[in-house]
């Protein structure tokens, strides 16, 4: 990790955009948690500390970092409790390091994402019948009715790395369709289903 932000900055002398990006999901319920698989999890946190530590000799003067958080920090799903602390905790730290390196102008912010169409779901070994079924079951959480793509995800990264959101610090912008800001609307709520 070292190693890879020191060769990314050296060409320029600097780093101006630090996205940190560390995640994986482990389903895991209460009572059935090892102490490993909630380690495991956390290193989610750790490794996204360590990698602003460092970026940081490297980060300009009004530089900034975008942290990848995550709706399940605050929607509570069964079996997700190590996997939303984990994400949780993202969002603290981001408020921490925001006062800290508040003096040299680098802003800190969390993108908040909810369902993204991604790999992550487990859907590559699905037929493509199963795929759009699981698909069109998880974007019935949101408003919208559809899960996010990861352009929409990393359009708000973009703009967070941008002088054009310079006013935003120590802050969260949340991409989820309206999942967590309007729950009411979404079609599987408005059925009186379990979201």
């Amino acid at each position: 990790m070292k190693r890879a932000i020191e060769q990314t900055a050296q060409p320029s002398g600097g780093i101006d955009i630090l996205f940190a990006n560390a995640g994986h999901y482990v389903h895991s319920t209460i009572g059935h948690t090892s102490r490993a698989a909630l380690e495991d999890q956390f290193t989610v946190i750790t490794n996204t500390f360590m990698t602003v530590q460092h970026a940081l000799p490297f980060l300009r003067e009004r530089a900034s970092i975008v942290l990848m958080g995550s709706v399940y920090a605050t929607m509570g799903p069964p079996g997700a409790g190590a996997y939303a602390a984990s994400k949780a905790a993202i969002s603290a730290m981001a408020r921490s390091l925001a006062s800290e390196l508040s003096p040299r102008g680098i802003r800190v912010n969390v993108v908040v994402p909810g369902a993204v169409d991604s790999p992550s779901w487990g859907m590559v070994e699905m037929d493509v019948e199963e795929r759009q079924e699981r698909k069109r079951k998880l974007g019935e959480r949101a408003p919208l009715n559809r899960m996010v793509s990861a352009e929409e995800v990393a359009n708000a990264v973009t703009f967070l790395g941008s002088d054009d959101s310079f006013g935003i610090h120590a802050s969260e912008i949340v991409v989820d369709n309206g999942t967590t800001g309007a729950m009411a609307g979404s079609p599987r709520y408005m059925r009186g289903e379990p979201l």
